[in-house]
């Protein structure tokens, strides 16, 4: 805050500039301002300024997570990019795993959103058909034509499943004595009921 003058005599009245930096605040902001004085009956008062920030390029959401899909299908999704400025437009947008995912911006138009009128970019992300069995994460950069917020990133978690089940996927083998032994199956389970050759079998120490 800064005051324009700070003796005042009687019947006199000035003014208190107080600036707010909205950067890297959202939503419904209030600050309290103490004024001092030397007055014996108000030494002090306080003034309540209040701010509602929103942001200049909605997000939604930031994280896009897919649902457990098995090998050799596919499924899409929408990350909704809304801007405030009547040509927004997003000019690019790339995704770093390519072998996993494909991307394309749409232009949505003209929407009402929480009661305004905002142009619509939708970023289309699209599990391939021949994403391999594995958890996948993709890292998404996302560039627009408002100086203000010109690149800012998304992300992605999809979960491809393979052919085989293992059944039971984990065994707790309780308190063993040295000495003890200890013997359980293990099903592996090709869902498509084609033949399974299995060359390999290994144990390896994980933490618990």
């Amino acid at each position: 805050p800064e005051l324009a003058k700070k003796t005042y005599q009687p019947g006199e009245s000035g003014s208190l500039d107080v600036t707010f930096d909205p950067k890297g605040k959202k939503g419904a902001i209030a600050r309290n301002i103490t004024i001092f004085t030397d007055s014996d009956s108000t030494p002090n008062t306080s003034i309540v300024v209040r701010a509602l920030v929103k942001p200049v390029i909605v997000i939604e959401p930031l994280v896009m997570p897919f649902n457990a899909m098995q090998k050799g299908s596919t499924a899409t999704k929408d990350f909704k990019i809304y801007g405030r400025t009547d040509d927004f437009k997003v000019t690019r947008a790339t995704v770093d795993d390519r072998d996993t995912f494909d991307i394309e911006a749409i232009d949505g138009g003209e929407v009402e959103y929480e009661g305004e009128r905002l142009k619509l970019q939708l970023i289309r992300l699209t599990v391939k058909e021949p994403a391999k069995p594995d958890n996948h994460r993709a890292e998404i950069t996302v560039r627009t034509n408002d100086d203000r917020k010109m690149i800012f990133s998304l992300s992605s978690v999809a979960r491809v499943l393979g052919d085989l089940n293992l059944n039971p996927v984990r065994v707790t083998m309780g308190r063993l004595i040295v000495g003890d032994e200890f013997e359980k199956e293990f099903h592996v389970i090709s869902k498509s009921g084609k033949p399974v050759n299995i060359s390999n079998a290994s144990c390896n120490t994980v933490a618990i």
